[in-house]
């Protein structure tokens, strides 16, 4: 079987969607029964693609309008010309042009554009909106990261009721050789792990933050990881620490040396830094909305993103106990088994073959 594999989230910073490309692809091209074209807009700065099943094709197209139009045109154009049997698009869209022949596989992560626009760059949201149920409605196949993602896009697009499957994430913290944290030297601090954008709700969570007791607030400072994004612009209040983006081996670090997972956000089509926090026996604090509970469980404390209070209310509660902190990281640990890019990456395969022999 030749698959061809729209990569173009390789080609810059790992986050988000570029993380969940890299982890799968890692795994499923090791595969050699099959025949892998990876395809990139831009040269690829992340992953190592030297299996001889493995093709990468990629230009180097600075302008993002005309990224836009290789996606749209010579994109289909090299799937046709290596005569691929299935395409996979784990960034929710579809090239238009594609040849209706090739069989297709779209995942889709959030329904953002649906629930929280506000939080969108303008023309994110107007793709995302119009791009997606166009890829939803023609592909063969939808993966959903969470059953929250699923049963959304089904009351949205109703075609997709009877092709979407649901396959977890995993964390890629759990492949890293853990150096053991010594709690004699463990720090005592509050992390936040994602870009920084609207969505994740830091304004409300620095509201919070500063809200609870001076003694907490030193006892507890407030660590912010993750790359900028749109709309980030806000007043960091004291005790708070913006680190940016910090490679897998620093974040593995910061995770297991942290009190308590923050993660407020407005909306999450999954929540990964939830499973990474619990792979490493950290606390979370969430939202309780969108996929969140699904994710963590009975892992985690909930309170309403929406509202300050409710957020200062779960800081004062998790921070003031750690016979809860201790109950949580159990159960969290426990909880992180079922999350695993191995067993994410399997099943993703046989989608891929199923889909074939349909």
């Amino acid at each position: 079987m030749r698959i061809g594999v729209d990569a173009r989230s390789l080609s810059g910073p790992i986050t988000g969607i570029g993380r969940y490309t890299l982890e799968l692809l890692n795994r499923i091209t090791l595969d050699s029964e099959h025949e892998w074209f990876i395809y990139s807009s831009l040269p690829l700065l992340n992953g190592n693609w030297s299996n001889p099943n493995v093709v990468v094709r990629n230009w180097n197209v600075s302008n993002r309008l005309l990224r836009m139009g290789w996606y749209q045109t010579i994109l289909p154009l090299w799937v046709a010309i290596d005569k691929c049997d299935l395409f996979w698009s784990p960034a929710s869209y579809l090239p238009y042009f594609l040849p209706k022949s090739i069989n297709t596989v779209v995942t889709i992560h959030d329904l953002v554009w649906k629930h929280a626009p506000e939080t969108m760059r303008p023309l994110s949201r107007v793709l995302d909106s119009w791009l997606m149920p166009k890829a939803v409605k023609v592909s063969s196949m939808i993966i959903a990261d969470s059953q929250w993602t699923a049963n959304d896009l089904s009351c949205e697009i109703p075609e997709a009721l009877s092709k979407t499957i649901v396959i977890y994430l995993g964390s890629s913290l759990t492949k890293l050789a853990a150096t053991p944290v010594d709690n004699n030297t463990k720090q005592s601090y509050l992390l936040f792990v994602g870009t920084l954008e609207p969505r994740k709700n830091l304004p409300r969570l620095f509201e919070a933050y500063s809200r609870i007791s001076l003694e907490l607030q030193e006892k507890f400072p407030l660590k912010v990881v993750g790359g900028s994004g749109w709309g980030d612009e806000m007043e960091i209040p004291d005790g708070v620490e913006v680190m940016g983006y910090v490679t897998d081996v620093e974040l593995d670090k910061l995770y297991r040396e942290a009190t308590l997972l923050l993660m407020p956000s407005l909306y999450e089509g999954f929540g990964l830094p939830i499973v990474e926090a619990m792979s490493r026996g950290v606390p979370v604090l969430t939202s309780s909305i969108s996929s969140m509970p699904e994710i963590a469980a009975e892992a985690a404390i909930y309170v309403d993103p929406y509202r300050v209070e409710s957020i200062m209310i779960g800081l004062n509660k998790i921070l003031s106990s750690p016979t809860l902190r201790s109950a949580l990281s159990k159960q969290g640990l426990q909880r992180s088994a079922m999350f695993s890019w191995d067993k994410a990456a399997k099943q993703t395969l046989k989608v891929f073959e199923s889909t074939i022999q349909q």
